[in-house]
């Protein structure tokens, strides 16, 4: 179909000078290309050529989904092998093939209706808090981006930094009334109200969170301070 190792050599070659990370890439045929010399720190193993075709015409959505479909496997660091990405540019604005399966995927589920809406956060949201507990900061479990300002060294750490910084940014009070917009699974509301006494509301749409997290707030005997409404930001 029009794809060949040597495109792929070359390609690699061109990442390969640009990062630091010493890689190795396996091809579906047994072939390899290495950027450096010694034992490599990351290496992607091609399983099929499906995989490096996807790749070809998605770029580096191709590669992610390939590796979620078990296509490619990443041996080592994925946090290194991410590293190459970056450091090699290989995560352009999306043109061609993906651009027009983006603008498809935007079509058909855009958050436009309210129904839509809810039907797409419940679909990445909803999956429980046994789930989420797994690999988000216990025990916020956010998932918005943590603030690693010197000296932190823990995502739990790093999480308590952005709800200090945002309630300092706010200046929150003991007994205001504040309004957690997209609260997720309650970690602000929790820690405004430990460490600041203020009152929160908190709005989401996802219906299996908005449970847990009454469920939570009864466990903790918090119902006269914080209660959770769920609804879509826009019908408040």
């Amino acid at each position: 179909m029009g794809l060949t190792l040597p495109d792929w050599r070359q390609l690699l070659s061109d990442a390969g000078k640009l990062t630091h990370v010493n890689f190795k890439a396996i091809f579906p045929d047994g072939s390899s290309f290495q950027n450096g010399s010694g034992t490599p720190e990351v290496t992607l193993v091609f399983r099929n050529r499906r995989a490096m075709l996807r790749t070809t015409l998605f770029h580096h959505v191709g590669l992610v989904e390939s590796y979620f479909c078990g296509d490619l496997d990443v041996e080592g660091s994925l946090a290194l092998a991410y590293r190459i990405g970056l450091d090699a540019g290989l995560a352009p604005p999306p043109k061609g093939l993906s651009r027009l399966r983006n603008a498809w995927h935007e079509f058909r589920f855009s958050n436009r209706s309210l129904a839509q809406a809810k039907a797409n956060a419940r679909f990445h949201y909803g999956l429980g808090a046994d789930f989420y507990r797994l690999w988000l900061d216990v025990p916020a479990m956010m998932y918005t981006c943590a603030y690693w300002k010197e000296g932190t060294r823990s995502v739990e750490e790093a999480q308590r930094n952005k709800m200090d910084h945002v309630a300092r940014k706010i200046r929150l009070q003991p007994g205001e009334r504040f309004v957690d917009i997209g609260c997720g699974f309650g970690g602000f509301m929790f820690h405004a109200l430990e460490h600041y006494g203020a009152l929160g509301t908190g709005i989401n749409t996802t219906t299996e969170q908005v449970a847990w997290l009454q469920g939570e707030i009864r466990r903790r005997s918090l119902q006269d301070q914080l209660k959770v409404i769920e609804a879509d930001f826009r019908e408040i």
